[in-house]
């Protein structure tokens, strides 16, 4: 049995090796393909895993600047409020004054000045603050990334608690700087809108919508920004107290934001908040008017209130309308519109793209920042 076994192989051994060998390549060779396919099952559970807390964290980051923005509104107003307070002229005014008709000419300029300026505060805190966080933000990402490093050991994080808290304190400047010039400027836009309009003089909700787009173009100076020269109303110069690596870092972040805020997508981020902006006080004014004519709908009666109404069509008297303005635009003023705005895609969309881009770990790609357009 076993000589008739040995001369099977003998005389087919070159098929039987070929036979085994097959079956071993084969074997070794599913043995290999499977462990690859753990492998790359592995990696794709990984990616999908890091691209899961990676959209976490930017979601927290997004929720973080919401709140944060709404936290500091009241530090906007304050000094809105300062600036361009009424009540001491309206004390004024009880005692009947000579100069009552300047004292008028002044609520009515400061109480525009503070609608308008208000806006342009609220969109300047809302932009900026979604640049530093995306900033702030994409370098707590990659100091993440350095620290899980394997080959070459553990690499050092690019920044710490403290830059980061020194680089988002930079917003002072504006509340404590920026917002007085602010009111400057739109303090002259406002005067060469409604400075000819006399106290006696009937306006409507149009004269308002005229007007309101007067300031915007005055603001702008006809230029692609919506508020030329605005970077130094953000921002102060560069730290030099010492030079130390954090206050170089430091530098090196303001320095990063400066170059964000000086793009054309940045200008046109503040831009879509500045229309919207002036939108809602186009229609708060005509808000006002309404209620008015409601009001005097309802003290007339017959042909009197016809006749009122028929009367106040054409608009009402500047000085009718002060008061009512004032607990509008100003007394009246709530979060509604930051709100509104922080909800807009294009201020979402340019968050994003400085998280991502300063979320990169090559220092290239992270120092150009490498913006990705905006959509329209």
């Amino acid at each position: 049995m076993f000589s008739r076994l040995y001369n099977v192989v003998r005389q087919h051994k070159k098929k039987i090796f070929f036979s085994v060998g097959l079956v071993g390549g084969a074997y070794l060779l599913n043995r290999y393909l499977q462990r690859k396919l753990r492998d790359w099952e592995t990696k794709q559970t990984q990616s999908y895993i890091d691209q899961i807390k990676h959209q976490h964290h930017f979601e927290n980051i997004l929720q973080t600047s919401d709140s944060t923005i709404l936290t500091l509104l009241e530090k906007v107003r304050e000094p809105l409020l300062a600036i361009l307070e009424t009540d001491s002229l309206l004390e004024k005014l009880k005692t009947r004054p000579a100069n009552r008709l300047e004292l008028w000419e002044e609520i009515k300029v400061r109480l525009l000045t503070f609608a308008l300026a208000s806006v342009y505060a609220e969109s300047l805190l809302a932009s900026l603050v979604r640049v530093q966080l995306g900033v702030v933000g994409g370098y707590v990402f990659v100091n993440s990334q350095r620290a899980q490093q394997n080959s070459g050991g553990v690499l050092p994080a690019l920044t710490n608690q403290d830059i980061h808290q020194r680089y988002l304190a930079q917003v002072q400047h504006f509340f404590e700087n920026g917002v007085h010039e602010l009111v400057r400027v739109i303090r002259d836009a406002v005067v060469a809108a409604f400075g000819h309009i006399g106290l006696k003089e009937r306006v409507g909700p149009a004269d308002f919508a005229v007007g309101f787009d007067f300031v915007k173009k005055h603001v702008s100076r006809d230029s692609k920004k919506p508020l030329p020269g605005f970077l130094r109303l953000l921002l102060p110069p560069l730290e030099v107290d010492g030079d130390t690596d954090d206050v170089r870092m430091l530098n090196a972040m303001i320095l990063e934001t400066r170059d964000i805020l000086e793009t054309d997508d940045f200008a046109k981020v503040l831009g879509m908040c500045i229309d919207r902006g002036i939108t809602g006080l186009t229609n708060d004014v005509e808000v006002c008017f309404q209620n008015m004519r409601a009001a005097e709908r309802e003290n007339g009666s017959g042909e009197r209130a016809e006749c009122s109404v028929a009367s106040t069509s054409a608009g009402y008297p500047m000085a009718k309308l002060l008061p009512v303005l004032r607990n509008c635009l100003v007394s009246g003023r709530q979060d509604g519109f930051l709100r509104t705005v922080l909800q807009e895609e294009l201020l979402r969309s340019m968050i994003a793209n400085v998280y991502e881009a300063f979320c990169q770990t090559e220092d290239a790609d992270r120092i150009n920042h490498n913006l990705a357009p905006l959509s329209s």
